[in-house]
């Protein structure tokens, strides 16, 4: 019997929209996440192309990985989140 090494993965798609600072707290420059969005329409995607660089790189290697997903990314990219899932990966929500 052969032995592979064993590896747990984790990705983490959190955005830095979601810092206190940029957006969610009384404090921030935008109140809500979707503030933030409507300032930014058409000029801000930084998820999307490097989700799908890393699941070509998981799959090519064939490695499997936990992606813990921020609820609102669901309706702010769609599609994506079932791409993941139809890659094999677990989805995790990150909360």
């Amino acid at each position: 019997m052969t032995e592979y090494p064993i590896l747990a993965l984790s990705v983490d798609t959190d955005d830095f929209y979601n810092m206190p600072g940029v957006s969610g707290s009384p404090f921030s420059l935008y109140p809500k996440v979707s503030d933030f969005f409507i300032h930014w329409k058409d000029r801000y995607d930084y998820l999307t192309r490097p989700t799908y660089q890393l699941l070509s790189i998981l799959q090519k290697y064939q490695i499997k990985a936990t992606f813990f997903i921020i609820a609102d990314q669901t309706n702010l990219y769609p599609g994506l989140v079932e791409t993941i899932a139809s890659h094999g990966h677990e989805i995790a929500c990150h909360g």
